[in-house]
């Protein structure tokens, strides 16, 4: 990672680690925080993905599949605006839903890391296992509002502790010339 990269990932987890601090300290406005953020997230990735899409992907084989990612991404981000006016049990098993999909993801790389006897395939296992536990903690207490928020705001400041740490790893470099 250039130097760019690296402070550019750890700015963004010193943001996340102030926004899951902001979502404790919000109280019952946390949830529509939280809704509102996961929203403009999901929007603005698509955004990215489709803006290269239309600057390199479209050149290149199998550039379509981006184009397919943004429109499913954009999709996602305008159906999570409507969840604002839906019941908060109905938002929170849609975004648990999202989080369990990737501990499974998670737990499928692990194993595939673990075949190629990768030494990082327990590292990622531990984060699969963590996320079903987040879902499965937060499914817990899906009355609780509060409860939810603060569930989330700590899943939001684990993240941004690990993009600060990532940020510092040295990453090694292969050329191919």
């Amino acid at each position: 990672m250039t130097f760019r990269q690296r402070f550019l990932r750890g700015l963004s987890g010193v943001l996340l680690v102030l926004a899951a601090l902001s979502l404790v300290f919000s109280g019952e406005r946390g949830y529509y925080f939280m809704l509102l953020g996961l929203e403009l997230i999901l929007i603005g990735k698509a955004i990215e993905i489709l803006v290269f899409y239309i600057q390199m992907a479209r050149h290149m084989v199998g550039g379509i599949f981006y184009l397919y990612e943004a429109l499913l991404l954009l999709d996602i981000g305008i159906f999570t605006l409507v969840l604002v006016d839906l019941p908060r049990g109905i938002a929170m098993l849609y975004l648990n839903g999202g989080v369990l999909l990737s501990g499974v993801t998670d737990l499928l790389r692990a194993r595939d890391w673990k075949r190629m006897a990768l030494r990082r395939w327990k590292f990622m296992m531990v984060i699969g296992v963590s996320k079903i536990i987040f879902v499965l903690t937060s499914l817990s207490y899906l009355h609780s509002p509060y409860m939810l928020t603060l569930i989330y705001a700590v899943g939001l400041a684990y993240s941004g502790v690990v993009r600060v740490v990532t940020s510092f790893q040295k990453v090694e470099l292969m050329y191919v010339g």
